[in-house]
């Protein structure tokens, strides 16, 4: 089996998966089986938060449940990439528990319930593995959109005596993308007019006329519609 590392950013949710209270845990796998699949792991925590206050437990914050869910969600893309089943990458996890720092001592007993919780927790069909594929479409373009600004001048026309006030004078928009590949932010600057700014205007007006067509589409086929407006 490969050696699996387990990141810094994910160490705090994978000792709160190993020292939840079984009561907890069981009323954990409960909830996401019941909640439905959202792009927005914060908000899938909120759901997931509800459900288990409403069975009388406050012990688990929301912070600490978004910590779970994160960690919980980084490890499709690593059974996909080693192609392992949900047993062997729990096994491999359970062997870099082990090693880690972070978490100094973890008894043998430790590490099976680990290995236990991290299988049922994979095991889940539900919003979890919904919400790592929906990302994994999302970023799998070679080019991400990350933000864009628009610049307006006034650019003069020059009479041929330049001791004379300008003749007139256009408007010109320069707008800027921001976009990132692969690990690059980049950017890059294009010069529109009045005309391109109506068309573009007009184009992304359409575009969230199809958005609408479609979502109505995935409701009738009672389709989920995954809402990434808020990324």
């Amino acid at each position: 089996m490969p050696r699996i590392q387990i990141p810094k950013k994910y160490r705090y949710g994978i000792e709160k998966i190993i020292t939840l209270d079984s009561a907890i845990f069981e009323n954990l796998i409960d909830a996401l089986k019941n909640s439905n699949p959202s792009f927005h792991l914060k908000k899938l925590a909120d759901t997931v938060s509800l459900k288990i206050k409403e069975k009388g437990i406050e012990d688990l914050t929301k912070d600490d449940l978004l910590n779970i869910l994160e960690a919980i969600v980084s490890l499709y893309p690593l059974q996909t990439y080693f192609s392992l089943t949900i047993e062997d990458l729990a096994s491999s996890l359970g062997e870099a528990l082990a090693e880690l720092e972070d978490i100094p001592n973890v008894t043998e007993e430790q590490k099976k319930i680990f290995e236990e919780r991290i299988t049922i927790l994979l095991s889940i069909d539900g919003a979890l593995y919904v919400a790592s594929k929906v990302e994994e479409l999302l970023f799998e373009y070679e080019h991400l959109f990350l933000g864009s600004r628009i610049i307006t001048d006034i650019r003069p026309v020059f009479d041929p005596d330049l001791n004379k006030i300008p003749a007139g004078a256009l408007i010109v928009h320069t707008l800027k993308l921001e976009y990132k590949q692969g690990n690059e932010e980049k950017d890059f600057y294009i010069a529109l007019d009045t005309n391109d700014v109506k068309k573009l205007r007009e184009q992304l007006d359409r575009a969230e006329q199809k958005a609408e067509s479609i979502k109505l589409m995935l409701n009738q086929a009672q389709v989920s519609y995954l809402d990434v407006e808020e990324r």
